[in-house]
């Protein structure tokens, strides 16, 4: 018996599609990568506006601290955002296809030349505690610092006569509470990454749809 085979429709065009199909697809893919970078950096970015990366509050300033800043001129009561540096800091950078950082880089550097990204990871960590040696003039502006607060404790010998104050330095974490919270579910990631591809395929292939696949 024979049988006649007719190919109707555009196969050349087809076939260009089948041939760029795997490029396009890493295409795709890198972008959906950047996507998910970049809502990082904003979610970071905001945590700390909001004072509560990842819908975790941020340890409040302590009183003395505040009455530095006053004392200084700037009035404001956030955590991290003084300068408004290392906010600004944060970044991302593709590092090959398919792979980005985000963070603070260790090039990062404040107007008077400090490493952002070393006070980045004190303030994620916490430090201390540590001991300072204090000048007389140093020693007079905490000593009115501290009545600025209404602190009425009078500062141990140490600082009265060997000009050393101890200070710790509190975690307040502001890059892992985000992550979890964004990254924390693997297969919501999953299913977001792969609806981020489908949208880039959209015209591609007609009307592409790419779905999680079954585990």
């Amino acid at each position: 018996m024979n049988v006649n085979v007719r190919k109707t429709g555009d196969w050349r065009r087809a076939a260009a599609l089948l041939h760029r199909g795997p490029a396009r697809i890493r295409t795709a893919a890198n972008r959906a990568v950047r996507q998910e970078a970049q809502m990082f950096r904003k979610a970071i970015v905001q945590g700390i506006r909001d004072q509560a990366p990842g819908g975790k509050a941020f340890k409040p300033l302590a009183p003395s601290t505040l009455a530095v800043r006053r004392l200084l001129g700037f009035k404001g009561t956030k955590a991290l955002i003084r300068t408004g540096e290392l906010r600004n800091s944060v970044s991302v950078l593709e590092v090959r296809p398919g792979e980005v950082f985000i963070g603070v880089r260790r090039s990062a550097q404040g107007k008077d030349g400090r490493s952002l990204v070393n006070i980045a990871e004190i303030h994620e960590r916490g430090f201390g505690p540590f001991t300072v040696s204090l000048s007389n003039r140093a020693v007079s502006f905490l000593m009115k610092a501290l009545s600025e607060a209404g602190i009425k404790k009078t500062p141990d010998s140490a600082v009265r006569h060997r000009r050393i104050v101890t200070i710790t330095i509190p975690a307040r974490p502001f890059l892992q509470p985000v992550f979890d919270d964004l990254f924390g579910n693997e297969e919501e990631v999953r299913k977001r990454v792969y609806a981020r591809i489908s949208r880039e395929l959209l015209g591609s292939f007609g009307r592409a749809v790419v779905s999680v696949p079954e585990r």
